[in-house]
């Protein structure tokens, strides 16, 4: 009996995208293009549950006890939705941002801050992968092909950042592709948008995995802020130094009465080995009062109407931030945060 020729649509596509990216066809280093997202074939095999055409992040942080099950279900849109609330509720102005994101997603037009151009014949590798760990058997292998030495990836969003504009090279294919699966898509988005404000693909890839569970509802404001700096997550986004700045973060919520509250009692700013390092407060106002300009620190700017960020210099013992009622009329209220420095 001869062999059957007959291939599902899926597979020769599938087999069509890894042609375009065999190994020896990488891009080498110095082409001027910008950060940008891959994806990744799975086939089948007993060692693990993946099998199709996958986010590289989804691939590289699967939790294999679990099978993922802790990722919460839903469409990409869905999905998107739900971290953008999450975000909006606990980190504003990145809440903001992503609203932005998935408000242009796929937007061809040129007059907004954000356009996606597709590339019908593919993407070339960008190399900013950065894979610490071996992947799962099976994957990024290409189909017959002989041993290879590195994983085929397949170029999916390449992230060119102009003055005022933002532009995404996508590939159509592979997009499609990864929206046949759950999760996929949602991951690759979120990838791409975390560029603007993380390192490199490996914080990406830690953040990205978390803002697809359920924990991230968990947190309270103060903690995500924290566990999102400490993946290396820069939230003052436009000051150069701040990713390796030590960054404070201050919600201002309004008690039961009406009264401003402070989410911490203390500011604690480590001194030990970090003599070289600026420290910024992140301050978001949740109350109905303005805020009045802080004393102390040198840089100030709003990121928003509701949130400002200062580098803070001052020796002083305590941090003063002062709300009114009414920006030309009205008492003003101080609220005072002693500072510690240890």
């Amino acid at each position: 009996m001869r062999p059957s020729l007959a291939l599902s649509v899926s597979a020769i596509a599938t087999f069509v995208l890894l042609a375009r990216y065999a190994p020896e066809a990488k891009a080498e280093g110095g082409t001027g293009v910008g950060n940008g997202g891959d994806s990744i074939h799975c086939h089948a095999d007993p060692s693990h549950r993946l099998e199709g055409f996958y986010n590289l992040d989804y691939v590289l942080t699967f939790d294999y006890e679990s099978g993922n099950s802790d990722l919460v279900a839903g469409s990409w849109k869905e999905q998107q939705a739900r971290i953008q609330a999450v975000l909006e509720d606990k980190v504003y102005y990145l809440g903001q941002s992503l609203r932005r994101f998935n408000e242009l997603a796929f937007s061809k037009s040129m007059t907004e801050e954000i356009v996606w151009k597709p590339s019908l014949f593919g993407l070339v590798d960008v190399a900013d992968e950065e894979i610490l760990q071996r992947l799962p058997p099976g994957c990024g292998v290409m189909p017959g092909a002989p041993t290879q030495t590195q994983p085929v990836l397949v170029q999916t969003v390449i992230r060119e950042a102009n003055p005022g504009m933002v532009v995404f090279n996508y590939d159509p294919n592979a997009i499609k592709m990864l929206d046949q699966l759950p999760h996929q898509l949602s991951f690759q988005l979120t990838h791409e948008w975390l560029w603007s404000f993380a390192p490199n693909a490996r914080a990406i890839r830690t953040v990205n995995r978390m803002l697809h569970t359920a924990e991230i509802d968990r947190m309270d404001s103060m903690t995500l802020q924290r566990v999102l700096v400490n993946a290396g997550i820069n939230l003052v986004p436009g000051v150069p130094d701040a990713q390796n700045a030590v960054v404070r973060m201050i919600d201002v919520s309004e008690s039961p009465e009406g009264k401003p509250v402070l989410s911490v009692d203390r500011i604690d700013f480590p001194r030990r080995g970090l003599s070289d390092k600026k420290y910024y407060l992140l301050v978001r106002n949740r109350t109905k009062y303005d805020f009045i300009w802080p004393d102390g620190g040198n840089t100030r700017r709003y990121l928003d109407n509701k949130t400002y960020f200062m580098d803070y210099e001052s020796k002083d013992p305590s941090f003063v931030i002062t709300l009114r009622e009414n920006s030309t009329y009205g008492k003003d209220l101080r609220l005072v945060l002693p500072v510690r420095y240890y």
